[in-house]
């Protein structure tokens, strides 16, 4: 059985599936939408803060032993009950920063940050070959380097890995969400399609950060 609940239509649609005690989307996203997964383990959302274009669909899914829900801070609209190993989506169809929380467990809070059609992307930036950033040893510590790289809406990031050692190229800002493992001497492409500063770091080594700067 499916059943289409309806929540302040200019903000959200939700449309929720109940089979075998599984939630989904009960339509098509609009041509080139996406969906992002949202988790919830520790009694926390994880990314808190997501930012997302027009038209993306979120997935919650509980990791928790306890149920829980995404429920506006102005009720303007609410998962049902996500229950253990449940996922529940939203389909944002309007730009606005939608913060809101579970309605069992209040302190646990999140933002998703809904923006409107991206910035048109230069055809100069799109021919541009990738800008490299090396993932090296350098005086006894593993560094990106370059730690800052600035780069035209459009343009790819490409990191390298030149070291003996693995590592990660990790999203710590809102705006981009990336979390990609980097073995010896493997690559990873990013291309970045809207301006901002977006920080990343390597999570098996602490003090291995980097930041990309995207203008128009």
């Amino acid at each position: 059985m499916i059943r289409a609940l309806l929540w302040r239509p200019s903000v959200v649609m939700l449309f929720v599936a109940l089979a075998l005690g599984s939630f989904g989307a009960g339509m098509a996203s609009p041509a080139g939408a996406q969906t992002v997964a949202v988790s919830i383990a520790g009694f926390k959302f994880n990314p808190a803060t997501l930012t997302i274009p027009v038209g993306t669909t979120v997935t919650w899914t509980n990791s928790d032993t306890a149920p829980h829900t995404a429920t506006s801070d102005t009720n303007a609209w609410t998962t049902p009950m996500i229950q253990t190993g449940q996922s529940a989506s939203i389909t944002f169809t309007q730009p606005g920063t939608f913060t809101y929380h579970c309605s069992v467990h209040p302190n646990m809070k999140a933002t998703i940050v809904v923006q409107s059609a991206s910035t048109p992307i230069p055809l100069s930036a799109t021919k541009a070959p990738p800008v490299k950033v090396l993932a090296k040893e350098a005086n006894g510590k593993y560094v990106f380097g370059p730690v800052k790289t600035k780069i035209k809406i459009g343009q790819t990031i490409m990191w390298k890995n030149s070291s003996d050692a693995p590592h990660t190229v990790t999203s710590t800002s809102a705006g981009w969400t990336y979390n990609q493992k980097l073995n010896t001497g493997a690559s990873l492409k990013y291309t970045f399609k809207k301006a901002g500063t977006f920080h990343y770091k390597c999570v098996y080594h602490p003090g291995m950060v980097g930041t990309v700067i995207v203008t128009k």
